[in-house]
């Protein structure tokens, strides 16, 4: 079984990766997942909703994306804001985790 966890809703690619995977339910599990801080909680709460459909009342929420990677997943899905998608894939990488990351890799090079 793959452990996978979903690290950023950020952006619309995380619903059909989280809704492609989720029919594996033999194959990959969800762990849970992490998102930056919203303005207020209901706006964060409606962002989730809308991009993990179903998903959203049976993954683990965690507020800080270290504590979902210390969970091991063998497979981390990354859509974070794009400022962001370096420092959290080359960390989720650089602890062994395997990373499936929108573009793009980095905002600058």
């Amino acid at each position: 079984m793959l452990r996978c966890a979903i690290f950023g809703i950020e952006h619309m690619h995380i619903s059909s990766l989280y809704g492609s995977l989720s029919r594996l339910p033999e194959e990959v599990s969800f762990i849970g997942w992490a998102d930056s801080p919203c303005p207020d909680d209901q706006d964060h709460e409606k962002k989730a909703r809308m991009s993990l459909a179903g998903g959203f009342d049976k993954l683990k929420y965690y507020p800080d994306w270290l504590g979902l990677a210390a969970e091991r997943p063998d497979l981390a899905l990354v859509c974070t804001d794009n400022a962001a998608h370096a420092e959290v894939a080359c960390k989720l990488m650089s602890m062994g985790i395997s990373v499936v990351l929108e573009k793009p890799m980095a905002s600058t090079y």
